[in-house]
């Protein structure tokens, strides 16, 4: 709560109003009283722990503001000792007034029970304090602070806080802080913060944070945040509302708005600054295309796009007929590749609305049968510049450059030629003795003896 004394300058009484300067014993009905000091009391939200100044929100009468500064929460009130001994819970030097004690040097040999600490506390099994802490807690099992806590709690199980926690936490299973907290959380299993935190966790197991996290996550598991999140590093998922830095895992990113990047297997969000570098990047308001081509490698393409300009993947699917791979055939086949890749859009020009892409794309091509068993690999680097005709439609053109690996034979079964069909035109063909001699289809005959090639 906040005191304001408030004075209306406007319905104060100035002394040409009396009409003399000698004052009058009796006053006049029509004469203009003194206004009063208004006492006005308005319910604030004011910082629980200290650090901001209380803003007014009515400013519409000039008055001078005299804010009551809140309390520390480092403060620990109650009796104060400079130390205890504790066998058990309250059995111990402080008893029977033990909780409400605050002391500088605890020592509790299985449990303690105590009102506060500011120096030093150690426990062979629990250390349970009321209030707050100011300094440094080890225990056996666990570390139990109903306040909040300033310094450094280590602990064989967990570390648990209710209050705010501004320390370094190191704990064999989990840490957990109640509402905000600036700390490093290092554990073996879990780190819960109930609040918004700022620092570092770091786990074998998973980071759980109900608030906004603007701090390093490192997950031996997984990384999920309800509020917003600055960096996530994990390798099973991260999740989190707003990402401001990035997101990294090997299988799974979940995020609503990021300003930096994601790097995953999958990676799911509405809208990104950065690029989402993985297999498959869903970006509801990103960089989505589903497109027809035609070209001398496939006479009939069909791709989509998903992703950002930035960083975007590729499937595509093509055919093309081409003469059988046996010359004893007269028809033509058809052949098909399926393929995969990436690529990058970026803007032609100041108007920003047109755009130029370079895409690399890999195609594995079946040639005249359902699918081709052999290595029958097509590289293509394409270079395409893309005119928008409306919201939806563009139209796009540009070169490519193919490069085809293949141990595919193609001819007259009895003098087979090694290569694929599709390449109408080549600039370089070589032909390389890298075949399987365990494979029968390799196998020659000769006269003399028998070899293998």
């Amino acid at each position: 709560d906040q005191l304001v004394l408030r004075t209306d300058p406007s319905k104060q009484t100035k002394p040409s109003d009396l009409g003399s300067n000698v004052p009058s014993k009796r006053k006049k009905k029509d004469e203009p009283k003194e206004a009063e000091p208004q006492i006005v009391q308005r319910e604030k939200d004011v910082p629980q722990y200290g650090w901001e100044t209380p803003v007014l929100e009515d400013e519409e009468t000039p008055y001078i503001e005299t804010p009551v500064k809140p309390k520390l929460a480092r403060r620990t009130g109650g009796k104060r000792t400079f130390g205890q001994i504790t066998l058990a819970s309250f059995i111990g030097t402080n008893y029977p007034e033990s909780s409400e004690v605050t002391n500088q040097l605890s020592v509790n040999i299985l449990w303690g029970h105590n009102g506060g600490l500011n120096g030093f506390e150690i426990g062979g099994l629990v250390n349970t304090i009321t209030n707050n802490v100011n300094g440094f807690q080890v225990a056996g099992l666990a570390n139990r602070v109903g306040g909040n806590v300033y310094g450094t709690q280590l602990a064989g199980i967990f570390n648990r806080n209710d209050g705010y926690t501004g320390c370094f936490q190191l704990a064999g299973i989990y840490n957990e802080t109640g509402t905000r907290s600036t700390a490093v959380q290092v554990s073996g299993l879990l780190n819960i913060a109930n609040g918004d935190i700022t620092g570092l966790q770091g786990t074998v197991g998973g980071n759980i944070v109900y608030g906004d996290a603007t701090a390093l996550q490192i997950g031996g598991l997984f990384n999920y945040n309800k509020g917003d999140a600055k960096m996530q590093m994990a390798p099973v998922f991260n999740i989190a509302n707003d990402v401001q830095t990035g997101q990294a895992s090997l299988l799974f990113n979940r995020a609503k708005q990021v300003e930096g990047f994601q790097l995953g297997i999958v990676n799911i969000c509405d809208s990104i600054v950065g690029a989402p570098i993985g297999l498959i990047s869903l970006v509801k308001n990103g960089y989505n295309r589903i497109e027809l081509s035609g070209g001398d490698v496939f006479h009939v393409g069909l791709g989509i796009k998903l992703g950002a300009k930035p960083f975007y993947n590729i499937v595509q699917f093509g055919l093309n007929w081409t003469e059988p791979l046996d010359t004893r055939v007269s028809s033509e086949r058809m052949s098909w590749g399926l393929g995969y890749g990436f690529g990058t859009a970026k803007p032609l020009g100041k108007a920003k609305k047109h755009l130029w892409n370079l895409e690399l794309v890999g195609f594995h091509i079946n040639e005249g049968e359902g699918w081709t068993k052999k290595l029958n690999l097509l590289g293509q680097l394409r270079l395409t510049f893309d005119f928008y005709l409306g919201k939806r439609t563009s139209i796009f053109f540009g070169p490519s450059l193919n490069t085809m690996f293949s141990r595919v034979q193609t001819g007259d079964p009895e003098t087979p030629t090694v290569g694929s069909r599709i390449p109408h035109w080549t600039i370089v063909n070589s032909v390389s003795n890298f075949e399987d001699p365990s494979d029968p289809s390799n196998i020659r005959y000769s006269n003399d003896d028998f070899e293998a090639s």
